[in-house]
């Protein structure tokens, strides 16, 4: 009997013992994970900003490829325009480049 008992009491440990390094072994893989993960976080939001950007810019580049398309004229800024120009409107009451509505 008292060998049964010696045999249980090894293998308990063994079994403690493997246990506590495969806790450690997951607690360093989430460490490691918890360490790698904000500049992967961060280089992603960072491409997200630049194809939002570029992807501004094309719509840009759309919307007056299309005023020049359809007003045969190039767009014009209407702050560059002499004080006494008479700046085309659309037909909301506004000139089409006036993004602040003023």
């Amino acid at each position: 009997m008292m060998e049964k008992m010696a045999g249980n009491s090894k293998s308990r440990t063994t079994l403690v013992i493997v246990l506590a390094t495969l806790g450690g072994c997951i607690l360093a893989c989430c460490l490691l994970g918890a360490i790698l993960l904000p500049p992967v976080i961060q280089q992603a939001r960072e491409a997200s900003r630049r194809q939002q950007a570029a992807e501004n810019l094309r719509q840009i580049g759309l919307a007056l490829q299309n005023y020049h398309d359809t007003h045969s004229k190039p767009a014009t800024d209407p702050s560059q325009a002499p004080a006494n120009a008479e700046v085309p409107e659309s037909e909301f009451g506004r000139s089409p480049l006036d993004i602040h509505g003023r």
